[in-house]
């Protein structure tokens, strides 16, 4: 039987790569994971689906998370929105 650990997630690419509404990445998919993992542990909206495809979903979850850490809610994400997503999720892992 094969067990399934999940790994930490790093920093963003760079500084000033940002994800955005129609974009269609791996990366956008790890973000997807990432918000569906943490809407288990917070009271979140509707985690997006896991699709690759930054859609209205995941804007909306991005922005829950804007509102929270009290930046402006314009649902695309940056370094630091992505360094905060990550760290919460990797403190699930310890």
């Amino acid at each position: 039987m094969e067990y399934y650990f999940p790994q930490p997630i790093f920093p963003f690419p760079s500084e000033d790569h940002i994800l955005e509404k129609g974009e269609h990445s791996p990366l956008v998919y790890i973000l997807q994971s990432v918000l569906h993992e943490l809407s288990a542990d917070y009271v979140t909206p509707k985690a997006p689906a896991m699709t690759g495809t930054y859609d209205e979903a995941t804007v909306q979850s991005v922005q829950h998370w804007q509102q929270v850490v009290g930046l402006p809610t314009n649902g695309v994400v940056d370094r630091f929105i992505w360094d905060m997503l990550a760290e919460l999720y990797n403190a699930r892992l310890t």
